[in-house]
């Protein structure tokens, strides 16, 4: 008897322990901000990433999550002071058990503001369940010259491996000026990819066409001032490196 109440009650504490633990998102998996009914799960943090790692502080950190006027949501990093280490973190996330399949990171950001700043840096990092993160974490980085123009909307994709079951994946910002950018992220999607590719981040190019300044078509982006006609029909100059 004292034996099948011991079962019991072990049963019963590993049932309890599997209910407490956290649903997570499976791959693949997008979220449009401005669509979704909630942002549960989503986390806000504030906390200077070295190589020894940070202690993440809760609700200390400067983006937002803003109800908008069509009951979606508008992600907006907002700073408040010159100096700011700031994360906006994803639910839990299951990556699966291959650590070598490679995942592909998809986002959408707005600039709101014009970039015054000694430097500013835009991360993703990915965090595995409950770990401390480093910098080693950080799978890819926009710097301030990464960023679109003000009022333009831009798409970047990062490609990243070595990670696997749950994590978390963490928009890092980290600043220090007069005066940061205001960030809106509009979208965020995770994938795994079936063929590797390149490492690092680009900037993917939604344009139909390019033109010079004259209005000449181009076959290739020259270096210099551009003319992009994108997909979307939008036209806007842009500097081509």
């Amino acid at each position: 008897m004292k034996k099948l109440l011991m079962m019991a009650i072990l049963s019963l504490t590993m049932t309890v322990g599997a209910q407490a633990q956290e649903e997570a998102l499976s791959m693949p998996f997008e979220y449009e901000f401005d669509n979704v009914d909630s942002m549960d799960g989503w986390t806000l943090y504030g906390g200077q990433l070295t190589d020894e790692g940070v202690t993440l502080t809760e609700d200390e950190g400067h983006w937002r999550l803003r109800k908008g006027y069509f009951g979606g949501y508008v992600v907006r990093y907002m700073p408040e002071d010159e100096e700011s280490f700031s994360w906006l973190m994803t639910p839990v996330v299951d990556l699966g058990s291959n650590p070598t399949a490679e995942v592909e990171l998809k986002a959408r950001v707005m600039l709101d503001e014009e970039i015054d700043a000694d430097y500013f840096r835009l991360h993703f990092v990915v965090v595995p369940e409950d770990a401390v993160p480093t910098r080693e974490n950080i799978v890819a980085t926009l710097e301030a010259d990464d960023m679109p123009e003000v009022d333009e909307t831009v798409d970047f994709s990062a490609k990243f491996s070595g990670f696997s079951g749950r994590v978390r994946i963490a928009f890092y910002a980290e600043g220090e000026g007069e005066w940061l950018p205001w960030l809106t992220i509009e979208t965020l999607s995770a994938q795994q990819m079936t063929s590797t590719g390149i490492d690092g981040i680009a900037r993917l190019n939604p344009t139909a066409a390019v033109y010079s300044l004259g209005g000449q078509q181009l076959s290739r982006p020259s270096r210099g001032i551009v003319v992009e006609r994108r997909a979307d029909g939008r036209i806007m100059k842009r500097l081509s490196r």
